[in-house]
């Protein structure tokens, strides 16, 4: 005769049956430092099939799929980690690479042709050191606080228009609406209108001394549209139409970078993103990054793990 079951083999038997469902994922973990997928952002799903018990990420496709190694992966680098990192949707030309893990860090690496390979790298760790001089940001819907501290960004070339006479200023001023809307070599032109009563000459050298490129609007500009462009790495003038001028300034520019350190500090771990985009594009990378990545939630996955009764050994 058979005794009542205990609570031991309840368990028991329950662990039994997740490991077809979780543990042979974890399994394949082990095997090294680098997990196969990429972690994807989504909804848990906890979804029980009879005395089996599965969870699912709800992934923005509409899809429910089982969690993935990349995912599991980080749990097991970092097992008390509040928050992962995950991929929303990628811009055209991204690519992430495979997700490396160590006891106590993993980390997820983006790259672009134009922009660099790799140009970020987003990690999690234990903990980290938000520096006292990083700025607060609104915070990361579904995720943790966000601090930033930019270390190199270029807001465009910098081009004064500079009018001679009174009768040169409607010219200016439409020329500089054009140089607003144009980009050079994939970089925006920063451009000011230098039209106060000051000579010329004054004028010219404040630009110059604030590292803009000069245009000089006079009569040349009035009857033949050549412009008159003088630069800080140049001696002498450029005496040439516009498009020949816009030339001229990509020939000197530097390219676009966007440099930064964004924490995501939580109680107990952190994911840092390390970005250094340089070439075209790599000024809307801060907001194109925001929308491509995300936070994956490891505590309630940590806590369905428990519930489950398994346990998540650490990466050896």
């Amino acid at each position: 005769m058979t005794g009542p079951t205990t609570s031991d083999e309840r368990r028991g038997r329950r662990r039994r049956s997740l490991l077809p469902t979780i543990g042979l994922g974890l399994v394949v973990l082990g095997c090294g430092p680098v997990g196969p997928g990429t972690p994807t952002c989504g909804e848990l799903e906890v979804v029980h099939r009879g005395s089996d018990l599965e969870i699912m990420l709800a992934r923005a496709s509409g899809e429910a799929t089982p969690l993935n190694a990349a995912e599991l992966l980080q749990l097991q680098a970092v097992p008390a980690a509040d928050w992962g990192v995950c991929v929303e949707e990628l811009p055209a030309g991204w690519s992430t690479g495979l997700l490396a893990a160590e006891r106590g860090r993993a980390e997820l690496s983006l790259a672009a042709p134009s922009l660099g390979l790799p140009f970020a790298t987003a990690t999690v760790t234990e903990r980290c050191e938000v520096p006292e001089d990083a700025q607060s940001v609104t915070s990361v819907e579904d995720g943790p606080p966000r601090f930033v501290q930019v270390h190199e960004v270029t807001t465009g070339i910098g081009v004064a228009v500079v009018p001679v006479a009174a009768r040169h200023h409607d010219a200016a001023l439409t020329l500089t609406a054009t140089l607003t809307e144009r980009e050079v070599r994939g970089t925006p032109l920063r451009v000011t209108l230098a039209a106060s009563p000051e000579d010329v000459t004054v004028r010219i050298d404040r630009a110059l001394e604030a590292d803009s490129s000069v245009v000089v609007v006079d009569d040349d500009y009035l009857r033949r549209g050549e412009l008159e462009l003088r630069t800080t790495d140049r001696d002498g003038t450029v005496l040439a139409p516009l498009g020949r001028i816009l030339a001229e300034l990509g020939d000197g520019a530097d390219p676009q970078v966007y440099r930064a350190t964004w924490w995501h500090p939580s109680p107990r771990s952190c994911v840092t993103y390390s970005i250094a985009a340089r070439g075209p594009g790599s000024l809307e990378v801060p907001e194109q990054l925001e929308e491509a990545l995300g936070f994956l939630p490891l505590a309630e996955l940590r806590g369905h793990l428990e519930d489950a009764g398994y346990e998540l050994g650490p990466i050896s």
